[in-house]
């Protein structure tokens, strides 16, 4: 089955009406939609110029908003807007997300265009290829729609901690399944994020040379939701 990716970014009038042609056409096995915040409904006389002189052009490309493509099941959603220059729109829906900003190209003329397209083939296919092909974007999209985690799950530290004796200095999701994290109900509060350096100026370690890293593992096939009771339970035995 083919996977499904969305591209977003402001107007959805160049870039990601460029990075939806170049997925459809580059990458086999994926299929692209994309879509914009404030859509302008309507697509970049450069944007369509160079999609046709590269021959990878489609009638049905279209500039939408995000309400158009809300129900949609995808199984990465790729922000490209520019962080420095504009606010990204966000997809609120537990899908695993990345962001590759690229420069916006509209108002410039078409070697601004052709640069975009060079970077988006480039940059952006090779990451959304890794990215679907990655063990951590399915646990992330197991994890997010609260799916049982399976066997090679298992391998994933669920978070890492560190430890002064029962004193739990600092506790966080590890890296591998945070982008899930947030789709969660975690009701944990940390309130013990210490670094070393700091829990000694504070008085809470005596002697840094006992502070201790652990990586706290799954212990057995779960539901995503006994995650946030996992978490929480290790919470309570370490600061007994």
């Amino acid at each position: 089955m083919d996977k499904r990716v969305l591209v977003l970014c402001t107007g959805n009038s160049c870039r990601s009406i460029i990075a939806e042609a170049l997925i459809n056409a580059k990458l086999d096995g994926i299929v692209a939609d994309s879509a914009g915040v404030k859509a302008t409904k309507k697509v970049n006389e450069n944007a369509k110029k160079l999609l046709e002189e590269k021959g990878i052009w489609r009638d049905s490309y279209h500039s939408k908003t995000l309400d158009e493509v809300i129900d949609n099941k995808y199984d990465l959603v790729v922000t490209v807007c520019d962080h420095a220059k504009e606010t990204c729109p966000m997809f609120p829906r537990p899908v695993p997300k990345m962001h590759m900003g690229f420069e916006d190209p509209d108002k410039k003329g078409y070697e601004a265009f052709e640069k975009t397209y060079e970077d988006i083939s480039k940059k952006l296919l090779p990451a959304i290829e890794k990215a679907l092909k990655d063990d951590d974007v399915e646990a992330c999209h197991t994890m997010a729609n609260g799916e049982i985690l399976n066997e090679k799950h298992l391998e994933y530290p669920l978070f890492h901690a560190v430890l002064y004796g029962d004193r739990v200095l600092s506790a966080k999701f590890s890296k591998r399944l945070s982008c899930a994290i947030k789709h969660l109900p975690l009701r944990v509060e940390f309130r013990y994020e210490y670094d070393t350096l700091k829990a000694v100026e504070k008085g809470i370690v005596k002697d840094p040379t006992l502070v201790l890293e652990d990586e706290i593992f799954l212990e057995g096939l779960v539901q995503a939701e006994e995650i946030t009771k996992s978490f929480e339970d290790f919470l309570k035995r370490k600061q007994k």
